[in-house]
């Protein structure tokens, strides 16, 4: 396996953290749909970033955090 490294470049994003399973997240549901049309902001080139916050077997599905970036023009 080969590990690349690469910083993120400076990006302006909508940032909101979603409380449940990443399988169900959804602040990028509302970002899209709700934020984005209200802000008049538009979608940068970059795609959305999930930040997990907490992970692993040991925590509930309910608790797990998930910190959503959607980088804008």
């Amino acid at each position: 396996m080969v590990l690349s490294v690469k910083p993120f470049p400076r990006l302006r994003c909508a940032k909101v953290r979603d409380i449940g399973s990443p399988d169900n997240n959804q602040a990028i549901i509302y970002l899209l749909e709700q934020w984005l049309p209200q802000s008049k902001a538009k979608i940068g080139s970059y795609p959305p970033i999930f930040h997990y916050i907490n992970v692993g077997l040991t925590v509930p599905a309910s608790e797990m955090i998930t910190d959503v970036y959607l980088p804008l023009a």
